[in-house]
């Protein structure tokens, strides 16, 4: 599906011959982008990225990718997995040496202790959809999943002519969607049958993972 297309579709389902809904469809669209990046955790909103020297701040501190949105996992190119910190924690780890563990704070990442310069990694992340536009008219969750958009812009339009009634229906079909997506990459990435969670460990001051 492409801009236009979405376009279309969602004024189709609204049933309203209505020209201001049509200016507001593209605002919704571009809501949606948004909401459906934090939402759907699978390899279409899953980048990998290698950080290098070039992407140190400042001794610690490396930026983070343009369109960073949550972190999977962080790990040296050697495979060495760093482990998420509390600010408490990582500011314990003073010095050069060998990478143990991050923070993230703002749009940066503090790696501690401070890596040596030719120390690199690999950035597993959610990422923010591409925008779509009349120039950049589909993303990879549009052209697999349209009916994702589509839902999730007509929470939108239901919301704006206040159809609570029907914005249920459209809501609970968007939150259908996202988790059997989610449920197909997990079962993907990890077999049938288990399920990772993570929950908060307070002597970590981060997530630990488990398998259920």
């Amino acid at each position: 599906m492409t801009y236009q297309e979405l376009q279309d579709t969602i004024s189709s389902y609204a049933h309203r011959a209505n020209a201001q809904v049509g200016s507001l469809i593209p605002r919704w669209i571009g809501w949606a982008g948004k909401r459906i990046a934090q939402d759907l955790h699978t390899a279409d909103t899953t980048r990998v990225y290698k950080m290098t020297e070039t992407d140190r701040n400042d001794g610690p501190f490396y930026n983070q990718p343009s369109d960073f949105l949550g972190m999977k996992r962080l790990r040296t190119t050697d495979d060495l997995v760093l482990r998420p910190m509390g600010q408490n924690e990582i500011s314990r780890f003073t010095g050069a040496g060998t990478p143990v563990g991050y923070y993230t704070v703002a749009d940066l990442f503090e790696i501690r202790p401070t890596p040596a310069t030719d120390t690199e990694f690999w950035l597993e992340y959610w990422a923010e959809l591409s925008v779509l536009t009349g120039a950049n008219d589909t993303n990879d969750v549009l052209t697999r999943n349209p009916e994702l958009y589509v839902y999730c812009c007509l929470r939108e339009l239901y919301t704006w002519v206040r159809d609570w009634d029907t914005y249920g229906q459209a809501d609970g079909k968007y939150k259908q969607l996202i988790a059997e997506l989610n449920a197909a990459e997990e079962t993907r990435r990890y077999g049938a049958g288990v399920s990772i969670q993570t929950t908060y460990n307070p002597a970590l001051q981060g997530p630990t993972w488990g398998s259920y």
